[in-house]
């Protein structure tokens, strides 16, 4: 049979899934010839389920809410997806992992069976009989791409990602009595900051009413209680979930801490989670973390969303610094074999962009007093970046001024906004004021408060004030006054903002609340 390069390239990239999940060579020709009985390995939307509609295909079918490569159905119940999104299904790679998810739990290399009835046994379709008609085609298909499909970047799926350490004594742990297993959480300590799992283990044995089925950091996992049983960790939510607690970890982290100390903790988190859902039969799917979630009622999530959707407990953990994106890119790489992507180093991106900057001084980068930021100096100013204003480049006039006020600990904190060249000088936004330098001037000056907002609303230095000529200077009654080009401005405490303006009378400036 001739194929088109679509085709050819769909059965490519099911190949190229099948190889990143360990999938044998049987199992990968059981995936071909159950793309070609459904689709003859064309990409379907379905003319019932209008997302399909939207997004990239080949045709248009109306089989049940079946879409995709494999035909997959997009029927959601109370535990979640029968498979997955339309997204998911229709996303050639994905919705192929999602197959031999399920192929693999099968004993597919046992030839005394066929291989048909193994992808009948996943697919559940009302013609059963036509996979292993299909499946001598298959091979050949295979047989023809095998040596023109790259293998990976990745390697097949890890069996021992991490070092793991077996400190199960039978304490910590309850009866399931039975409940299907439905979650995978995660967890923070809020302790001492000791990112040991073997001493966080120890304590979670039983003996202090707390427990969880994995602990991790240090690129370890202590395995505490066996995942046919409850852990100790959710209160009445423990019999229907599984639970792993990053040792040292705080709600209140940000996510660059939590890349910093625990990034390769998280990537074996999501390898425990990947197999553990695997194993039980729970959705591969990233719930969310920190407070926002999709709404799916099976998949990984954290204990936050035990409180917020479930209703049970008070926990927060693991806080909205948590890189949920991070966590899910793992995911990807254990269930399709698709590797993450690096974490970008957004100074180096910008450094790369505003060449401007010249030849860098720092090496690497510098952390902030505050422990909040970092920077990097260069030949014609520096970088400062945060996880909340990102990178921001600071030219050496304006930079000048920002280390005489103290850089980021002084009034202004870091630079939320580029600089912008005037025809009389340079401006630039940080988080708490604005900061104005004429090229005339030896120095700059800021406005902050209720004077730069008044000075905002009577148009910056295009207003009637002009340009800043002095920081804010506060008096002795409490007062407060700043000099502009066109006049000096007043704030008193109760409010009032009076401008005195060069040989006119004092003009009260509006206020709005």
């Amino acid at each position: 049979m001739a194929y088109s390069e679509k085709q050819l390239g769909y059965a490519r990239t099911i190949v190229a899934v099948g190889r990143a999940m360990g999938v044998t060579v049987r199992g990968m020709k059981i995936g071909l010839s159950t793309g070609l009985v459904e689709t003859n390995l064309l990409n379907y939307a379905n003319s019932k389920v209008a997302e399909s509609l939207k997004l990239p295909h080949d045709a248009v079918g109306s089989d049940g809410y079946s879409v995709g490569v494999f035909q997959q159905q997009i029927v959601k119940t109370s535990d979640g997806y029968w498979w997955a999104d339309c997204a998911t299904c229709m996303d050639v790679a994905k919705s192929a992992g999602l197959f031999f998810g399920r192929l693999i739990k099968l004993d597919y290399n046992n030839t005394t069976r066929s291989p048909g009835s193994f992808a009948q046994a996943v697919q559940g379709s009302a013609f059963p009989a036509r996979y292993d008609q299909r499946f001598a085609q298959a091979s050949a298909l295979y047989d023809q791409i095998a040596s023109t499909t790259p293998t990976p970047e990745v390697p097949a799926m890890p069996t021992a990602p991490f070092k793991e350490i077996d400190m199960m004594t039978g304490g910590g742990r309850d009866s399931r009595f039975g409940a299907r297993i439905s979650y995978w959480l995660l967890h923070t300590e809020e302790g001492s900051g000791d990112t040991d799992p073997v001493r966080l283990g120890r304590y979670c044995s039983g003996a202090n009413g707390v427990s969880y089925h994995y602990t991790a950091g240090r690129g370890i996992v202590c395995d505490l209680v066996d995942t046919d049983f409850a852990s100790w960790s959710v209160l009445s939510a423990n019999p229907y979930t599984i639970n792993l607690c990053f040792a040292g970890s705080r709600a209140g982290m940000s996510r660059d801490e939590w890349l910093r100390t625990f990034k390769a903790d998280i990537r074996n988190a999501a390898y425990l989670a990947v197999q553990d859902a695997k194993k039980y039969g729970v959705a591969i799917e990233v719930i969310g973390t920190g407070g926002k979630y999709s709404g799916k009622r099976q998949g990984f999530a954290d204990h936050q969303f035990v409180t917020k959707v479930l209703k049970i407990g008070t926990h927060t953990d693991v806080g909205a610094g948590f890189p949920t994106d991070y966590f899910a890119q793992c995911v990807k790489e254990f269930t399709v074999g698709i590797a993450p992507k690096p974490v970008e180093n957004q100074i180096n991106k910008m450094a790369a962009a505003a060449t401007w900057l010249g030849k860098r001084i720092t090496v690497g980068e510098g952390v902030c007093p505050d422990k909040r930021g970092r920077f990097a100096h260069f030949e014609h100013g520096s970088i400062y970046w945060t996880p909340t204003t990102g990178a921001r480049p600071i030219p050496t006039r304006l930079l000048e001024d920002y280390e005489r006020l103290g850089w980021e600990r002084g009034p202004l904190g870091y630079p939320i906004a580029y600089h912008t060249i005037l025809a009389e000088g340079d401006v630039q936004a940080f988080e708490k004021g604005v900061l104005y330098h004429r090229a005339d001037q030896s120095e700059g000056f800021f406005v902050t408060g209720r004077i730069g907002a008044a000075y905002a609303r009577n148009g910056y230095e295009k207003g009637p004030l002009g340009w800043v000529q002095s920081n804010e200077i506060k008096n002795d009654d409490g007062t407060v006054t700043q000099h502009f080009q066109n006049g000096v401005v007043h704030w008193s405490p109760d409010g009032v903002i009076t401008l005195s303006p060069v040989g006119g009378e004092d003009v009260i400036i509006p206020q709005k609340h």
